[in-house]
């Protein structure tokens, strides 16, 4: 399967977060303004229309739950 130009967008623009975190505690969560580095890709992209058509997501995909968790 072949890549397309919209496809390697997304993939570029992640590729600098692609890193394991530490764990983070309930105290780092409330202490570090900065978000963990999953929910900066997951959460932004998967409300992009543009990413969904990308990557031809379709309700029930998890990326799609997890637009509708942050939505409702």
């Amino acid at each position: 399967m072949e890549t397309t130009l919209e496809q390697a967008f997304f993939y570029y623009a992640t590729s600098a977060w692609c890193a394991q975190d530490e764990p983070r505690t309930e105290v780092d969560a409330w202490t570090d303004p900065h978000s963990a580095k999953n929910i900066r890709i997951n959460g932004v992209f998967s409300l992009m229309p543009e990413f969904t058509k990308a990557f031809s997501c379709k309700a029930g995909d998890p990326i799609t739950d997890l637009v509708l968790c942050i939505r409702t």
